[in-house]
């Protein structure tokens, strides 16, 4: 289709110098204008705007820009929004510059970036449905002011990022395996996250109680130690080594040693590259070895 070659400056069609007015180039229509109706949706530089104009007083400003949010858009996203109102999910970028999944959206006249809410399962404080937003994972009574619930996994805590597994083992377990990779003060540290009805989500490295003096056992960078290894009036020295024969020794090995003395069968490396299935046990100097 032919229409004078017009430029598009502020979202709104204007005229060009004296010595081009008679230009005519092709310039894409992909559809009519979903927010006057009038008009129809033309393809230019900065993306694709209404071509509606009648006079200053009568026109239509409405613009799909080329880039949103780090996406750079096709011919099929822009018809997709005009069309249907949304399109499908894209790879988009915060303005910290953290990657989310999202969608355009037509909302007043305007185009905005929504989360793609996906369903990552049930709240276990309210059996609401939690969603995954840019910001996290929040439960759909988070803002409800009948019956709020606290439940918030934020997509970030301390310097690391959340992966989708991790929050939806907090989801099902209440708690999940020991992290790496937590900042504070300069600090890397180990530890993991647990739901709380009162806060949410928080930062707790308590793996269980000491099978030796009954303080508390924590994850470290090599290993799990009790609390009291410093207390001058205890020295406790008790530990389990955090990899053992190649296999990363998991929080609940930790609280079955601790409790049982023992663990199930578990998978470890011999130093030929094979394979055998041993337990963990803890013997009577509170030593642990494989049987």
């Amino acid at each position: 289709m032919l229409f004078p070659f017009f430029g598009m400056s502020g979202g709104y069609l204007c005229g060009m110098e004296q010595n081009r007015l008679g230009d005519e180039v092709v310039l894409r229509d992909i559809g009519p204008c979903p927010v006057c109706g009038k008009g129809r949706m033309i393809e230019g530089s900065a993306g694709w705007t209404c071509n509606h104009f009648r006079n200053w007083r009568d026109f239509c400003s409405f613009t799909v820009f080329r880039t949103y949010s780090g996406h750079v858009l096709t011919e099929e996203d822009a018809v997709a929004l005009i069309t249907g109102g949304h399109t499908e999910a894209m790879n988009l970028v915060t303005r910290e510059g953290r990657p989310y999944r999202g969608v355009l959206r037509l909302s007043d006249g305007k185009v905005e970036c929504v989360p793609q809410e996906d369903m990552a399962g049930t709240c276990p404080f309210c059996g609401g449905r939690v969603r995954r937003t840019s910001t996290g994972w929040m439960c759909e009574r988070y803002f409800s002011h009948d019956s709020r619930c606290r439940l918030f996994i934020p997509g970030t805590i301390l310097g690391r990022q959340v992966a989708q597994e991790e929050a939806m083992r907090l989801l099902d377990k209440g708690r999940t395996d020991v992290l790496d990779g937590f900042a504070y003060n300069g600090r890397t540290f180990s530890s993991c996250l647990v739901l709380d009805r009162e806060k949410g989500c928080r930062v707790d490295g308590r793996i269980c109680r000491c099978p030796v003096c009954g303080g508390d056992i924590y994850p470290g960078d090599r290993a799990y130690n009790c609390s009291n290894y410093r207390e001058k009036e205890i020295r406790c020295g008790f530990f389990i080594w955090r990899e053992i024969y190649g296999h990363r020794v998991t929080a609940d090995e930790v609280r079955s040693l601790c409790s049982t003395g023992r663990t199930g069968l578990i998978g470890f490396h011999t130093a030929r590259g094979g394979t055998m299935q041993r337990s963990l046990v803890m013997d009577e100097n509170w030593k642990v070895r494989l049987v």
